[in-house]
């Protein structure tokens, strides 16, 4: 009896170990990330629905991680609401970090910033992240996270044309 309440004791504990990545925290909490920065083209203007049908080409930066991430709302937040198994984030960039992070597309990078959720047709990942700082990846090992920071790791891959 006793090794069997020494097991189901352990269960939980081994279950919880087994998950390396804390969930998430939305603004203004600052995360740090790891993955692939890909240039991904969607349709605009007019109808949002077909580049290949006369819509504008509208070009996002999104950050491609390899571990998924939940993110946590706050009770009683309709906007910044919880989402689970977050695999891609829109960075959002002022113009002047497009030119300044620019030669980062397509490579892996380090990117800090705050988590917010969609609220407009122009985001297209359920969360975002308003980049505060961004730099290519050091080596193939993720950063250790700390307090504060989380890290997922993407794999490196070489880049492709933008998706629609």
């Amino acid at each position: 009896m006793r090794r069997l309440f020494a097991v189901a004791w352990m269960l939980p504990a081994t279950a919880l170990a087994g998950s390396a990545i804390a969930p998430l925290r939305y603004e203004p909490a600052e995360v740090t990330l790891t993955g692939v920065v890909q240039l991904q083209t969607f349709p605009g203007r007019p109808n949002y629905e077909d580049v290949s049908k006369g819509d504008e080409p509208e070009v996002y930066w999104i950050l491609h991680l390899s571990c998924a991430v939940d993110v946590v709302g706050a009770n009683g937040d309709d906007i910044n609401v919880s989402e689970g198994d977050v695999r891609e984030i829109q960075l959002v960039l002022s113009p002047e970090e497009y030119t300044k992070y620019g030669a980062l597309a397509g490579e892996r990078v380090v990117v800090t910033g705050s988590l917010f959720h969609s609220i407009t047709a122009h985001h297209k990942t359920a969360v975002l992240l308003r980049v505060r700082d961004m730099k290519k990846s050091p080596d193939q090992q993720p950063p250790k996270a700390t307090s504060g920071q989380h890290s997922a790791e993407a794999p490196s891959r070489t880049p492709g044309t933008p998706q629609r």
